[in-house]
């Protein structure tokens, strides 16, 4: 059965590498769950469809080319129209000039009738899935479900797909179930396309780099997609598209260390990260769970923070975020600790405006013309100056694929 498409759904070309959402410009009027019907006029590249990453059908020594969306029409579209335009539905697709095909990858949302007992939730409240698409129906999907802020909302782990996936929604409300019963249900939800224990992985990563400042915790996961998307394009094939995980960028970043050693073991004099095992409510040496703290981390502004950003950021690298990027293109983050470190002191450019809280006093070694690093931002938290960086036009003359990364 098919069912209609609307603006954020997902798309994937079977000849691209990541997945798109699309958006509806054709008319401002028919909505489902608020979010606006698609028709056959939505296929303008770069405004309804966004480039899939990069192309398969054109290689390069190192890699693909970016896409290029040329589309050429709608096709398999729905016998009803909306002001003169055919809808579209989950069987609709279209073909690229290229040579790629461009399909809905995901049913958007349905109302699905759940009843969950999450040790996350109360026991007694039923969840679903938001109302009606024209009175259709689809499977009952597992997984993860997370308010745009942050606030962990509950999570479905009895049904079809796999528990370890993100959906975000819009909180939950109680409506009447055709049986008359009150339940409560997760509005107008959207797959994120990350696993939910690498969206927490870098969740976690944001609040226990942060120093507790609000502006680190909000720049760090647009640090790791703006890293992944240079190692992405680079070309390399140590980066290839099919084997190169965001999760990959994240632990590089990490210093290669995986949960058990970022949390536990002992490094730059430190028994692992206090923050981080705070984050996930584990005392030292307790097994990693991303789960066990689910609830907890909306009780703590902070952590909740770190959720909301890289809801942000993961919509970002995927082209579906509107915003700024808070981190100003940043790569990287270090504390005051590199005034000991000989290479950072000769690598890193810092701004007039960020030489200030732990930096003031800091001397760059050599011009912008001729530094590796520039800073990008400065902020004091309340343990702690975190100092944001990316690479500068030289270092992109020294190496053009990863800009010395």
């Amino acid at each position: 059965m098919s069912h209609p498409l609307t603006e954020n759904t997902d798309l994937e070309c079977n000849q691209g590498t990541k997945v798109t959402a699309l958006k509806v410009t054709s008319h401002s009027g028919l909505k489902i769950n608020s979010l606006l019907k698609a028709t056959e006029k939505d296929k303008e590249a770069n405004s309804n469809i966004m480039p899939f990453g990069q192309c398969k059908l054109k290689p390069t020594p190192g890699g693909y080319l970016p896409c290029i969306p040329a589309i050429i029409q709608w096709e398999k579209t729905s016998p009803f129209s909306l002001n003169g335009m055919k809808k579209l539905t989950t069987d609709s697709f279209c073909m690229c000039a290229t040579g790629g095909k461009v399909s809905p990858l995901t049913p958007p949302e349905t109302f699905i009738n759940v009843i969950e007992k999450s040790p996350n939730l109360d026991n007694n409240k039923a969840l679903s899935f938001e109302s009606s698409i024209e009175g259709e129906q689809t499977d009952k999907i597992n997984g993860h479900f997370y308010n745009e802020n942050g606030t962990f909302e509950g999570i479905v782990k009895s049904y079809k797909g796999d528990m370890n996936e993100v959906y975000i929604c819009k909180g939950l409300k109680k409506v009447i179930d055709e049986n008359g019963k009150e339940i409560e249900v997760f509005s107008s939800y959207r797959k994120l396309n990350i696993k939910n224990d690498e969206f927490l992985r870098i969740s976690g990563l944001a609040y226990a780099e942060s120093g507790y400042a609000d502006g680190v915790i909000k720049s760090i996961p647009f640090c790791v997609v703006n890293r992944h998307q240079i190692y992405k394009n680079s070309g390399l094939a140590k980066y290839s598209v099919e084997s190169w995980t965001l999760n990959k960028t994240l632990v590089k970043m990490r210093n290669n260390w995986n949960d058990q050693t970022y949390a536990h073991e002992k490094h730059y004099g430190a028994v692992g990260n206090p923050a981080f095992r705070d984050f996930l409510n584990i005392k030292i040496n307790e097994t990693i769970d991303y789960d066990k703290n689910a609830k907890g981390r909306n009780e703590k502004t902070q952590m909740r923070l770190a959720i909301e950003y890289t809801i942000k950021a993961v919509d970002y690298f995927n082209n579906s975020y509107k915003g700024d990027d808070p981190s100003n293109g940043s790569v990287g983050w270090q504390g005051v600790d590199i005034f000991n470190n000989k290479n950072w002191k000769d690598w890193l450019y810092i701004h007039e405006k960020d030489k200030q809280y732990g930096f003031k006093n800091w001397k760059n070694a050599h011009t912008l013309d001729r530094s590796v690093s520039q800073s990008c931002g400065v902020y004091k938290g309340s343990f702690g100056t975190t100092i944001l960086w990316k690479p500068t036009e030289y270092a992109y003359k020294l190496n053009p694929k990863t800009g010395n990364l």
